[in-house]
Parts: structure tokens; C-alpha cells; sequence
């Protein structure tokens, strides 16, 4: 035996060994087989035995029904069924059945329609099978080509199929209206000019209570606007009352509820903005909400101070959508600064708010000044113009960029006439 040929064998050997011990000590164990949980399928009645016709025969053949396919029968309807031909009464009243069974009559309307009518109303929201056996036979004696059979469904419940804002749902804006889409047509297509619109249902109800008005956009589709918006940080409860019916006599089961959180009120924007440096001394104070506000609240929570000194003022409500209130300080003691400006002969220096003096001389118009050397002339006294503005010209100032708004008023020029001239 060669060298390769006993490598093999042994390789062969230790093989055998291992698939043996595991078989024997179970490495590999074999999962318990986890049982699939099945449904229970809806009892469907047994089709009878087909029957085939005899050669030559022409069997008749159900050329209408009611209800039809998809349609859902009202609790009190009744059920029709029309052939193609005259039929033999007695042999249809025979073959006739609807499962579960529903205690009725059965009567002709003519020789070819047969309508039956249950007893007592049928149950809501349920299925029903209706079967014509094979036995049943046309006045020519020729019967059904095997049994017929339809089944339908009663009216079920009306339900809402969805809510905006939806359950449970916060932040919900301020301005927000309130939609309830149901799964059937709740109310008949009409226009709003007509009469019977404004007795149309309003089916949903708050708490807190909400002051607004409804409208059906379409049949199936309700909306609430509110008369104002949502008070802020609130959660509102919306509630649609059991039996509320629909136009096919469906109706609501329960009372269905769900609630939402609106968004609580912050601040939004102010002015002067924080860290806001060289504002004018008469400045007003504005805060501006995200939704209105309760003025009285936001005065008591409002506080402006000055190291440790409160700083007095009145509040003012700005707008009744966007409530802002501001806060205007006393009467100024002293000439505002902020809008001042400097000229400088180099540009650079009025680039960026700075403190810096700046000489004056005193200001002669063109006329004044040829009126002077022309009074020494004559010795006349001169008749000209001299202005002087309120402000000391020569006040150092600080440069800054004019605030915004409309700027403070600037005191009037005063104007004197003096002497006289031939």
C-alpha cells in the first residue's frame, strides 16, 4: 500500500469516527416542530352533487338577482331571483334555501320571478348563502344545470376610517381644523343652496368645547373649523356619538374618541434682539408669539430690568393674530444718539459704531458771507437770512447704524431777519 493510499484510508477512518459520535451524543439536536396556529375559516355550506343534464336538454337560468353582486342588503330587504323562463313554482319552493337558515315566505311576483322575504329582520354586518338546488325545474320540465348559488353580506356598521389631526397626535398648530373621513356616505350629494343642507348632521363634539362650524366636503368627508384658533398647550378630546347612521342604514356601534395636543405658546421673535448693543434709549421692547396670547398673562409674566432696578413701562397689544406686546419706557431725559452720524474726511472711520471728537466751526450759508463783505462796503446793515438748528453742532457724538423703524423727529430750524437794505 502507497503512502497517498494509506492517507486516505486513515482520513477515511477518523470520518467514520466523528459522524458516529455525533450521531450517538446528539450535537446536533433536532428543533421541536412549532405548531402554526390556523385560522377558522367561515362555514360555507356543501355544494351539492352535480347532476349532468340529460342530452338535449335546455336547463333555465337565473337572468337577475337581488342583491346583486357587491351590494349589501338592508336588515329588512328581501331577496329576488328571475329566470329566463317560466318556472315550476312548487319544484323552486323545494329547492330553495338560505344559509344560515332565516325563518320567511317565499311568493311570485309573476311566472318568472320569485322574491323571498324574511321573517324578521336580517343580522347586521353577516353573511348569507342563497342556493337553488338542481331539482328545481322550468314548466317545460327541464331543471337546473346544477345548483345555483350566490351569497352576500347585510349592512355592516358605519366607522370612521380616519382622523386629522390624528389619535394621540401633539403640536398640532394653533390654526389647525379638525377632519373625519367615515367609510360609507353619511349624508346625500346636494348643493349648499339647498334648504335640507343646513340639517345635515354635525357629528363630532369637544372637550374643551370648541366654537366653530362644519361642512361636509363631499358625502363621507366632515371638517371643523374652529371660529378662533386652538387655545396653545391644550389636549382637546373629539368625540362621535353611537348611532350616527349613514345613508344605507349603517350606523356607528360605539362612540368613537380620540384626542391631540396643540402647541404650547413660545416666543417666536423680539426686538431688541439678544445681545443688541447702542439701542436708542426710548427704544420699544416687542415680543411675538408663535399664537395669540392672553395679554394679561403675558404682562404678569413679563419682567424688564436694569441691574437690579425694574424698568417701568405700558404694555400695548401690537396685532390680535400675531400678539405682541410691547413695552414703552418713560419720556427720555437726555437727545438720542443712535441716529446721529459724523463726517469724517476719511470714510473708514464711519465704517463701524466709534467713539471720536470732532471739531466744529462755525456753519455760514454762501449768502451770509457775501453779505458781510458787501456791509463793509457800504456800511449798510445787511439783509440777509441766519439759521441756527436746535442741536449743538459741536457735541462729540458716537457713529452706530440707524436703528430700525421709522427715525425719531428732528427739532425745526430757526429762522431770524435782521437788518435792512435800499
Amino acid at each position: 500500500m502507497t503512502e497517498l493510499q494509506r492517507y486516505k484510508a486513515l482520513a477515511l477512518v477518523v470520518l467514520a469516527g466523528l459522524f458516529a459520535g455525533a450521531c450517538s451524543c446528539g450535537l446536533w439536536p433536532v428543533p421541536t416542530p412549532v405548531p402554526t396556529p390556523t385560522s377558522t375559516p367561515f362555514p360555507t355550506p356543501t355544494m351539492p352533487p352535480y347532476t349532468p343534464l340529460p342530452r338535449g336538454a335546455v336547463s333555465p337560468v337565473v337572468i337577475q338577482r337581488s342583491p346583486e353582486r357587491g351590494e349589501e342588503l338592508s336588515l329588512d330587504g328581501s331577496i329576488e331571483l328571475v329566470f329566463d323562463r317560466t318556472m315550476d313554482q312548487a319544484s323552486v319552493e323545494t329547492a330553495f334555501n338560505v344559509s344560515p337558515e332565516v325563518a320567511g315566505e317565499l311568493e311570485w311576483t309573476d311566472e318568472r320571478t320569485v322574491r323571498f322575504k324574511p321573517a324578521r329582520g336580517l343580522k347586521r354586518d353577516a353573511e348569507y348563502y342563497v342556493t337553488v338546488g338542481a331539482e328545481a325545474k322550468a314548466s317545460d320540465g327541464n331543471p337546473l344545470d346544477g345548483a345555483y348559488r350566490f351569497r352576500f353580506r347585510t349592512v355592516g356598521y358605519l366607522e370612521v376610517a380616519q382622523v386629522i389631526p390624528a389619535p394621540d397626535v401633539e403640536d398640532v398648530e394653533a390654526a389647525s381644523t379638525v377632519t373625519v373621513i367615515f367609510n360609507r356616505p353619511v349624508v346625500p350629494l346636494m348643493a349648499v343652496s339647498d334648504p335640507a343642507y343646513t340639517d345635515l348632521p354635525q357629528p363630532v363634539t369637544f372637550e374643551p368645547s370648541i366654537e366653530g362650524s362644519g361642512e361636509w366636503l363631499n358625502t363621507s368627508i366632515y371638517v371643523f373649523t374652529p371660529a378662533e384658533p386652538l387655545a396653545g398647550g391644550t389636549t382637546y378630546t373629539a368625540r362621535i356619538a353611537a348611532g350616527l347612521a349613514d345613508t344605507t342604514g349603517g350606523v356607528v356601534a360605539e362612540d368613537y374618541e380620540w384626542s391631540f395636543s396643540t402647541q404650547p405658546p413660545h416666543v417666536v421673535w423680539v426686538s431688541p434682539h439678544e445681545g443688541a448693543e447702542l439701542i436708542g434709549v426710548e427704544t420699544t421692547v416687542q415680543v411675538t408669539f408663535n399664537m395669540p396670547v392672553d395679554c394679561d398673562s403675558a404682562t404678569e409674566a413679563f419682567s424688564m430690568r436694569t441691574g437690579v432696578r425694574s424698568v417701568a413701562g405700558t404694555f400695548v397689544s401690537r396685532s390680535s393674530t400675531s400678539s405682541t406686546p410691547m413695552n414703552s419706557p418713560g419720556p427720555r431725559t437726555s437727545p438720542i444718539k443712535a441716529c446721529s452720524s459724523c463726517m469724517c474726511r476719511k470714510r473708514a472711520l464711519a465704517a463701524s459704531p466709534k467713539r471720536l471728537e470732532r471739531p466744529g466751526r462755525s456753519r455760514r450759508s454762501i449768502t451770509s458771507m457775501l453779505a458781510s463783505a458787501a456791509a463793509k462796503e457800504t456800511g449798510l446793515e445787511p439783509k440777509v437770512l441766519c439759521s441756527s438748528t436746535a442741536v449743538n453742532p459741536f457735541r462729540s457724538s458716537r457713529a452706530s447704524r440707524a436703528p430700525m423703524g421709522n427715525p425719531p423727529p428732528k427739532a425745526l430750524d430757526s429762522t431770524s431777519m435782521s437788518g435792512t437794505t435800499p
